[in-house]
């Protein structure tokens, strides 16, 4: 997976569900509702997509809850395509690989 972000943003975890994606990554977030480019793999094919985050995790909540610190990200549009592939269950650690 690709992102495109000003200040960077390095995910160690992608976790697929149904219209979006959530990041595991590292403080600081970037700030709720910023758009990020994506550049998704996902069983083979490669999608370039646009999302807004929508949710923050930070490392308290993360330890807490038994769960990963980051972001959640919202595709908007998603592409009909990816839409599909994103409904099918996968795996958190198999689901997007790096193009």
């Amino acid at each position: 997976m690709r992102i495109q972000h000003p200040q960077g943003l390095v995910a160690h975890r992608v976790e697929v569900c149904k219209g979006g994606l959530f990041l595991g990554c590292e403080e600081p977030f970037p700030p709720l509702f910023t758009r990020l480019s994506l550049t998704l793999r996902l069983d083979g094919e490669d999608f370039t997509c646009e999302g807004e985050v929508v949710r923050h995790v930070d490392t308290a909540h993360a330890r807490t809850w038994g769960s990963t610190a980051g972001i959640g990200v919202q595709l908007q549009p998603t592409p009909p395509r990816l839409r599909e592939l994103l409904s099918r269950p996968h795996a958190p650690e198999d689901a997007v690989t790096s193009p």
